[in-house]
């Protein structure tokens, strides 16, 4: 798991949509897709299901979301020095 990951997975989380998500992060759709399943397999769990409202966190993708943002925000301050 790397934190690019861990960003793209907290985009589609904001966005609830993979579309809105890969157009805020620049990259395609499939390849946003694509990365968040390598996340799931890597962790062995769901982290989102999709339903006809969007995108919606499991309940151990709502807790990674809520470890991921505090984690990612402490990363970014490490080069605001």
């Amino acid at each position: 798991m790397d934190i690019r990951i861990l960003r793209y997975f907290v985009q589609v989380a904001k966005d609830k949509n993979f579309t809105k998500a890969a157009e805020h992060l620049y990259i395609s759709q499939p390849a946003l897709s694509k990365m968040i399943k390598k996340l799931e397999q890597e962790l062995g769990v769901s982290l989102v299901e999709i339903r006809s409202g969007g995108v919606f966190l499991t309940d151990y993708g709502q807790e990674l979301y809520q470890r991921a943002v505090p984690m990612i925000a402490q990363f970014d301050s490490l080069t605001n020095f």
